[in-house]
């Protein structure tokens, strides 16, 4: 997997269907983060307070297997902006939820995200 070069100015460079494209990276991963939240919930006010653990998930695409790695960001969003679900991405639910309350998703969630949702759990607790 490629990721942004650790030398100033220079970058990875990805090739996916026969189209080139730039690599992203952690620092990449931040932006990239706010405007997906932003598109897939509605919500406009975002910013990034820390960081989770990242996950793997594999996906098929054609014949082959990829290991994907995703990353995760504590955000702070405003309650004031209104959640609107990205249809288009296939969400259909965008709400706020508490955190107490995320135990109860488990049995409608991947395994991969498990781990993820215990520990913004017990972080959330510690605090």
């Amino acid at each position: 997997m490629a990721k942004t070069g650790k030398k100033q100015g220079r970058t990875g460079r990805c090739r996916r269907n026969k189209l080139l494209f730039l690599c992203r990276g952690e620092f990449h991963a931040r932006i990239a983060a706010l405007r997906e939240v932003s598109e897939e919930t509605g919500l406009v006010s975002l910013s990034i307070k820390g960081d989770l653990p990242d996950t793997y998930h594999i996906y098929t695409q054609g014949s082959q297997r990829f290991l994907k790695r995703t990353f995760w960001f504590r955000m702070d969003g405003s309650s004031r902006d209104s959640l609107v679900p990205q249809i288009s991405e296939g969400i259909v639910i965008a709400r706020w939820v508490p955190v107490n309350a995320l135990g109860c998703i488990f049995a409608h969630t991947y395994d991969s995200l498990k781990p993820l949702i215990k520990s913004v759990i017990s972080s959330t607790e510690s605090v």
